[in-house]
């Protein structure tokens, strides 16, 4: 069931219309392992980040903005249970080094739909709000990168045990 389901998400990205109305636009997978209070936690990733219009020019750096709406699948190693799913919308900033190197960084909130209490780790609620900040290497239409990801309720709810993650990307650019 997890693998069908897992299988199932990711080939929403082949089906996803290449068009001149996405140009500037990018999709990307991204895998991302909890790594605080050693939790088997996993997250597999689809996004989509659409370029907003906002940027300033540098001689060696630019600064772009973008919003990047992403879905997960959270899953827990030792978990019998069904994988949560998890939506996000996140306004992130973009410091291009050379075209070559992009830092980013992003404060969003979103939704998950599943459970939210794992075997050993609380998170609470389905409402929660995150952030990323990382590092992508650039390589045409293609690009490859490391992001630390953090989900938390901000002590909204009861429990807020928050996921703090270390994630690989590989991200398609139009």
């Amino acid at each position: 069931m997890k693998k069908s389901l897992l299988l199932s998400f990711f080939t929403a990205l082949l089906i996803f219309p290449v068009h001149s109305v996405f140009a500037g636009d990018s999709i990307g997978l991204s895998y991302g392992k909890n790594f605080c209070d050693d939790t088997n936690i996993e997250q597999y990733a689809l996004g989509w980040n659409h370029d907003l219009p906002w940027l300033t020019a540098g001689d060696e750096w630019r600064l772009t903005t973008s919003v990047e709406m992403e879905g997960a699948l959270i899953d827990e190693d030792e978990s019998d249970q069904d994988l949560t799913g998890r939506f996000s919308v996140m306004p992130q900033a973009h410091l291009w080094l050379d075209d070559l190197f992009r830092l980013t960084a992003g404060l969003g909130t979103g939704l998950m739909a599943g459970k939210t209490e794992f075997i050993d780790h609380d998170l609470g609620g389905p409402f929660f709000f995150n952030a990323k900040l990382g590092v992508e290497v650039v390589l045409q239409q293609f690009s490859i990168g490391y992001y630390f990801y953090h989900q938390s309720n901000a002590g909204i709810y009861e429990h807020n045990a928050s996921l703090n993650m270390n994630c690989i990307s590989a991200t398609f650019h139009f």
